[in-house]
């Protein structure tokens, strides 16, 4: 699901608005293509992120993973100015980085590459959004790799593991659906079925369009005009809702294939938080934030994350897992993980927490204060945020006002409602 060279460099970058930082223009196309532009004037590496408002919570009953599909076809399928290409060859073509992935309500694609090339990557774009050819080959190349990615998420990668069987139990989606898809269902599905999930919805009405980079703004508006204006809309596909289980089991317990011969089983807590848009949305980034902020001393392993919280990515669910050591049993570890849990959501505000949640959670949210030559190094990680911000409906400077008026009784709330036992979920992956 996730095959990008910036994850990182997504924790380094700030989109707010700030003194001396050039402006973000934005407008909208008569076909509904929304498209964002910010000009990074040192930039030396441009990124376009093409955002749909298309994922796995609109996958149609029966075919799980259609949306994870499109995404694997619509960077490797011909188009009517170039052939079908494998993922190797995609990835070549972009030695300063690339992604695509599916999310539960938005897939995005991305490029890196060189402003000389701007033109270039846009009529790929275009081309893509307009006409994509699906053949027999492309569904047998995608298939086996889509199978790999769904081993690797829901079981031979612990880390992963935990996260993914956690939110699939805390939040499962309607028919039995799960997140990524079931490879029995998508090797069920024909060339017609893809082409015309992908004829239908990655049209221009269904978009976001972000420009990121040394850019001339004018220029680039016309030319994204141009390209983009004459591509016909499409269907807004029905989006399904996951749910809450009312599932008493709060445990799972698997054992799984190692990705690696010396892989630790681990557990894992994965609890369901607020909407961007409920009231008590600051309040739960002020928790993140202070878990985050400690979450490193747990591990010795500096490589290893136990607090997880992507608020672009996946903006509802928090999780925070460890493996488990050599003396100790997975009910010391998860014993642990709550205690932390506990001890970080009970304690009062401070007159440092607004800050610090801006710092620790804020990044992608646009509440830090990164000077533009910083955002320069990462345009990939502005370009994403600034659409997933729009995708999903957040105005940074109110959100900021909201961190700096949290109160007691919000985290109270907070704590109660979003980080009781009731509302998580324990998962242990063995590895064999």
């Amino acid at each position: 699901m996730v095959r990008t060279l910036f994850l990182l460099s997504w924790l380094c970058v700030s989109l707010g608005c700030h003194r001396g930082h050039t402006e973000t223009v934005e407008f909208e196309l008569d076909n509904g293509l929304y498209v964002i532009l910010k000009p990074l004037p040192t930039a030396t590496i441009n990124a376009l992120v093409v955002l749909y408002d298309i994922g796995n919570l609109h996958d149609p009953k029966g075919q799980c993973g259609m949306a994870h599909l499109a995404e694997h076809l619509y960077v490797t399928a011909a188009t009517d100015a170039t052939p079908a290409r494998s993922v190797q060859q995609y990835v070549q073509a972009y030695p300063d980085g690339w992604n695509a992935q599916t999310g539960d309500d938005y897939t995005v694609f991305a490029t890196m590459f060189r402003p000389g090339d701007q033109d270039r990557e846009l009529d790929d774009a275009v081309s893509r959004m307009k006409q994509l050819t699906v053949t027999e080959a492309d569904l047998r190349r995608e298939l086996p790799r889509m199978q790999q990615e769904l081993e690797n998420m829901y079981e031979r990668i612990p880390a992963l593991a935990v996260r993914n069987l956690g939110r699939e139990r805390l939040s499962p989606l309607p028919d039995g659906g799960r997140r990524g898809g079931d490879i029995q269902q998508l090797q069920t599905v024909t060339v017609e079925q893809a082409q015309a999930w992908l004829d239908n919805h990655y049209k221009p009405n269904n978009a976001v369009l972000v420009l990121a980079g040394a850019i001339d703004v004018e220029a680039a508006r016309e030319t994204i005009e141009q390209k983009f204006g004459a591509v016909p809309p499409g269907k807004t596909p029905a989006a399904t809702t996951a749910g809450h289980s009312d599932d008493n089991e709060r445990n799972v317990e698997i054992q799984a294939r190692a990705h690696q011969p010396d892989e630790r089983a681990r557990v894992g807590l994965t609890f369901a938080g607020p909407n961007p848009d409920d009231e008590l949305y600051p309040a739960f980034l002020v928790h993140v934030a202070r878990m985050q902020m400690s979450g490193r001393q747990l591990v010795d392993d500096l490589k290893d994350f136990p607090v997880a919280y992507m608020p672009v990515d996946q903006p509802r669910f928090l999780f925070v897992s460890l493996p488990v050591g050599t003396d100790e049993t997975a009910q010391d570890v998860a014993t642990k993980l709550r205690e932390f849990v506990d001890q970080k959501t009970g304690m009062p505000l401070t007159r440092m927490d607004p800050r610090g949640t801006k710092m620790a959670v804020g990044i992608l949210l646009g509440l830090g204060n990164v000077r533009e030559r910083e955002l320069a190094r990462h345009p990939y990680g502005a370009a994403f945020s600034l659409g997933r911000r729009h995708q999903m409906g957040i105005d940074p400077a109110a959100l900021n006002q909201a961190i700096d008026e949290v109160t007691d009784q919000q985290l109270r709330r907070a704590q109660r409602e979003f980080f009781a036992q009731i509302n998580s979920v324990e998962v242990l992956v063995r590895p064999r």
